[in-house]
């Protein structure tokens, strides 16, 4: 009888030991799986400030797209009243020095509201075309872009984009 004791009693014992190490490794998470959730994170970190085609092209539309206002007959824009409020459309994709001299060239404020001057857009980035990516460093980029149009004839333009929280346009030339 006291046989049976001490066996029923030394496996409680074991048992309830090996429950407390399952226990005790679900309630603690493991090095590998911290270091998993690591490298998941600086891979999702390292897209996110990858300059893509994707990312060049949409922000490139973007800035077009804002640049060329919708506009009533007389050429008055017609859901933004003052250069101000496209500096601050603009402020998501370019900073504003780049901005400026679009902004000041193509439009005009007047008493009663603000005016896109009837003149072409300018020559641009062609999506599509092929272009060269410069890496200046980890958060800064050139691209340039050589085309051929029929308005423009042959011309080159190149984008500095930089990134800070997200890819913005920090400077555009235009080489000769």
């Amino acid at each position: 009888m006291n046989k049976r004791r001490i066996v029923y009693s030394t496996t409680v014992l074991i048992v309830t030991m090996l429950l407390s190490l399952v226990v005790l490794h679900i309630q603690t998470p493991t090095a590998s799986g911290d270091v998993l959730k690591e490298t998941a994170q600086a891979t999702v970190n390292a897209e996110a400030t990858q300059l893509t085609e994707e990312k060049i092209t949409n922000i490139t539309e973007q800035f077009m797209n804002i640049l060329v206002q919708p506009i009533h007959r007389d050429y008055r824009v017609k859901k933004l009243g003052s250069k101000q409020d496209l500096y601050e459309k603009f402020s998501s994709i370019a900073t504003y020095s780049v901005a400026k001299p679009f902004v000041e060239y193509y439009y005009r404020e007047k008493s009663d509201g603000l005016y896109l001057r009837p003149t072409s857009k300018p020559a641009w980035f062609l999506k599509g075309e092929p272009y060269e990516i410069t890496e200046q460093s980890d958060n800064q980029v050139i691209i340039t872009q050589t085309n051929e149009t029929t308005f423009y004839g042959d011309y080159t333009i190149k984008f500095a984009f930089s990134f800070d929280k997200q890819w913005k346009i920090t400077n555009i030339e235009y080489p000769k």
